[in-house]
Parts: C-alpha cells; structure tokens; sequence
C-alpha cells in the first residue's frame, strides 16, 4: 500500500516533544565535536564527505531518493510513500535538532554534489532513548558507506548523550540485522511495531 501522506510511526518515536534544557545545552556542543571528527573517506577513488542535513537539501533528497530502489525505500521506512513533494522533503530535511539529527553522504560527480546516504536519529521526549535508520543508494551500496556512516552516528548519538539506541526492520533484512549484531546491538521480535527491533545501550 502507497501511503501518500507518510509521517514517522507514532508507536516508534511520540509525536509530543518537552522542551528538555538537556537537549538544548548538548545540541550546540554536538556539532562542535562532530565537526572535529574524522568526516571523510574514500571509495574507489571518490571522497566521501559527512555532514548535517540542510533545509536546501530538498532538491538533493528528492534525488537520492530517486535513487533508491522501492525495496530499498520500503526497507528504510517500512512502508511505500510517495515522496516527490515540497511538503515531505521539508520534512525530512527542516529538523528541530533539539529532537531530530539527520547525517548525508555526499559525493561529487561530474561537477556535481549528490547526496548518496542518510543516518537519521530521533530522539524520545525524555532524550533517553533515540531511533536510528539509515538509507544508502542503491549503486553506492556494498561500498561500506553504509557501515562508515552508521559508526558516525553512533557516536554522534554518544555525544548526544543517548543512552539507548534503536533500530527497527523488518526480519528479513538480514544485511542489517548482521550489521547491527556485529556492533553489539541485541535483537528483539515485536509484531506490535516491527518485525524486529534491535537496541543498544551506548
């Protein structure tokens, strides 16, 4: 089913944020540091760069995602939506970082800046627990970007002090669930939200 008005599941992350002082002293210190890690690496001779998201990133987004295979758009969201709007890339890439951090990977091809990855964390009311999902394009996939960008974010989601991350898929994404499994995330089967669930406590 194609859902045309896609918003993230209630039943992942709530839909009613507090204003926590916590969130607001760590997001300013956050993109200091990330600034200061190690935000590019190779792949086949191409320079990989990491950044935040930007609100005039829709144009790029909508790319990317035209990039992306609906299997693989399905496997990200859990769901088929139909994208391609103004209102949706708004929402993507216009967060409050108070609640939402959003990572790109970008490359430069022929004079061009693409977008070809994204890491999103999104974090609970009470800034203790954090969803994390991440979407690749489908011709930069098996390239480790996925890998180097999740470990990015994972330490994005440390300096951020979250105490719990969580991913959801579903149970036949393998590629994911081994991924994740080799960085210490346990795996759960919840029917009610996803077929799996897989945490971390960081």
């Amino acid at each position: 089913m194609i859902n045309n008005d896609f918003h993230l599941q209630p039943t992942k992350t709530h839909p009613v944020f507090c204003h926590c002082s916590k969130a607001v002293e760590n997001v300013i210190f956050i993109f200091y540091k990330h600034k200061m890690q190690q935000n590019h690496f190779n792949v086949s001779g191409k320079e990989i760069k990491f950044r935040t998201i930007e609100s005039d990133d829709e144009n790029r987004w909508l790319n990317f995602l035209d990039n992306c295979s609906q299997e693989s758009i399905y496997s990200r969201f859990q769901a088929f939506f139909r994208y391609n709007s103004h209102e949706v890339a708004h929402r993507f890439c216009c967060l409050n970082n108070q609640k939402e951090i959003a990572i790109v990977a970008e490359v430069k091809e022929a004079e061009e800046t693409i977008i070809i990855g994204v890491g999103r964390l999104i974090a609970d009311p009470y800034h203790k627990n954090a969803e994390f999902a991440i979407l690749i394009a489908d011709n930069w996939q098996n390239k480790e970007i996925g890998s180097h960008l999740t470990n990015y974010c994972i330490e994005i989601a440390k300096q951020w002090e979250i105490e719990k991350l969580q991913v959801f898929t579903s149970s036949d994404n393998l590629r994911i669930i081994k991924m994740f499994k080799k960085r210490g995330f346990q795996v759960f089967y919840d029917h009610t939200i996803a077929d799996v669930v897989l945490e971390k406590e960081l």
